[in-house]
């Protein structure tokens, strides 16, 4: 066996051991997987399947393999069809009087409304003070609608919409009533004059 004094010829063995190291953490440097543009490359050795991967900037392919290439991302895919035109949006609405002299409302001024009445108590049938069933020329199932007090109304009012109740015997179809209610800053239900929007 031959020995070897360290001197400048005969390198010291942390000195082989740091330029191991050096020539790993270079080799791991340089390395670009994936590639800048986020492709990455390897190569498939046709006679037994064994797939590798490459640094394509410092390695390709040898003449058994088949290069294969893929994408971290994935390819953009392709712009959808255009969909059909959406409809028109429609505005129903009511202007609602009480006659004062009964508590009967009526449309005083309407655009798709047909009829408005109190709505009925389910254990009497009496009429419900402030409850007011709103009905209009078509479904509003999915329209959307905004009540007010009417311009000028002496009274701090709110009014809201409520669903579509199924506590009353309909005169007409759910899908084409909104059930509006009225009260005041006490939360007394009242009977005054309204606007209703309906957007669908």
């Amino acid at each position: 066996m031959t020995s070897c004094v360290p001197t400048s010829h005969c390198p010291r063995p942390l000195q082989l051991l740091s330029a191991a190291a050096m020539c790993v953490m270079v080799s791991s440097v340089n390395a670009a997987i994936p590639d800048a543009s986020g492709v990455i490359h390897g190569c498939y050795l046709k006679n037994n399947g064994i797939l590798r991967v490459i640094d394509s900037a410092n390695d390709a392919c040898k003449t058994n393999e088949t290069p294969l290439n893929w994408n971290q991302t994935g390819p953009q895919g392709t712009t959808g069809l255009q969909g059909p035109p959406g409809r028109d949006a429609v505005s129903l609405w009511a202007h609602v009087k009480i006659n004062y002299s009964n508590g009967a409302p009526s449309l005083a001024d309407k655009k798709g409304a047909v009829s408005v009445a109190h709505s009925t108590s389910l254990k009497n049938g009496t009429p419900l003070k402030g409850f007011f069933d709103v009905v209009f020329n078509q479904n509003v199932t999915a329209c959307a609608a905004a009540v007010s007090a009417e311009p000028g109304a002496s009274f701090s009012a709110k009014a809201i919409i409520l669903e579509r109740e199924l506590y009353q015997d309909p005169p007409f179809s759910q899908n084409t009533r909104f059930v509006v209610v009225v009260f005041d800053e006490d939360e007394s239900f009242i009977d005054e004059n309204f606007n209703i929007i309906v957007t669908c």
